[in-house]
């Protein structure tokens, strides 16, 4: 939404300023008389950007006269019109003579990548750790792959517990 700063119109070949008490009144007047007026705003844009999480936050500030009635300001009279609102507002003084581009770091979506890439860290370790643990469950050679029943001195090929047939380990 544009933040008007005022409104100028021309008396007696000199660019005035009208940001007194009821000019919004003293404006429609004037237009309907004919006069040219000439009103100085400014306009905000932003946005917010990232990879994942927002990261950043820019702002950008535009600085523009747009002539309501009458005849287009002159170049002379728009370098006139800057100047004097950069009297009245010394603070804004770089962004009425061009525009002013803001960024700030939004850490909150930092914290919110590192966090994810973190629980996403814990997820790997996690199931990389599940191999050793499956390795350790495998049946070792000798035993009922059923019941896991110790097989040492078995000639039958069938398991004593589940009676199951088993394959015997090759003798040494």
């Amino acid at each position: 939404m544009p933040t008007t700063y005022g409104f100028f119109t021309r008396r007696d070949g000199q660019l005035v300023f009208l940001n007194e008490e009821g000019y919004t009144d003293a404006i429609g007047a004037r237009i309907d008389a004919g006069e040219t007026i000439v009103e100085a705003y400014a306009t905000n844009h932003f946005g917010r950007a990232g990879f994942w999480a927002l990261t950043l936050y820019s702002s950008h500030r535009t600085f523009s006269l747009l002539t309501v009635s009458g005849t287009p300001l002159s170049a002379a009279d728009d370098a006139q019109a800057r100047s004097m609102l950069m009297s009245r507002y010394p603070g804004d003084a770089p962004f009425v003579t061009g525009s002013d581009d803001t960024r700030q770091v939004l850490w909150g979506g930092y914290a919110h990548d590192a966090g994810a890439l973190a629980a996403l860290g814990v997820v790997v370790v996690s199931a990389s750790g599940l191999r050793p643990w499956w390795r350790a469950r495998r049946i070792p050679t000798g035993y009922c792959r059923n019941c896991r029943y110790d097989l040492t001195g078995n000639t039958t090929g069938i398991c004593p517990e589940c009676g199951r047939a088993v394959t015997l380990p090759p003798r040494e």
